[in-house]
């Protein structure tokens, strides 16, 4: 089994750092992260296993996985290494929640 690290927050120590626009996201999305991470991870079982992290600023790390995911919003806080290994989704995609097409792109990319 392949293991996806999606990045789907950054802070800086705990905090969104300021001026930070990638918690705008859809209703379908902010009202039940849960249950849109729950979708998401099962549409890609049993192939991959998909981990979702939060990216720190202050101590920037590359994710260890097969593929690193992250919405295109998100890249201008990561560090160059990261975005080199990772795939960089369309905002437009996580912001409706579409699971279907979110894994379709992934997939597409790898």
């Amino acid at each position: 089994m392949k293991k996806i690290v999606w990045i789907i927050s950054i802070n800086a120590d705990g905090v969104y750092p300021f001026g930070y626009v990638g918690i705008t996201v859809s209703p379908k999305v902010a009202l039940h992260p849960k249950r849109f991470q729950k979708k998401l991870k099962a549409s890609f079982e049993p192939e991959y296993d998909l981990e979702f992290v939060s990216y720190n600023l202050v101590t920037p790390k590359t994710p260890i996985g097969d593929f690193i995911v992250y919405n295109e919003r998100d890249s201008k806080y990561l560090d160059e290494d990261t975005k080199r290994k990772g795939i960089e989704i369309p905002f437009l995609l996580f912001y409706e929640g579409e699971v279907e097409k979110i894994k379709n792109y992934i997939e597409s990319q790898t």
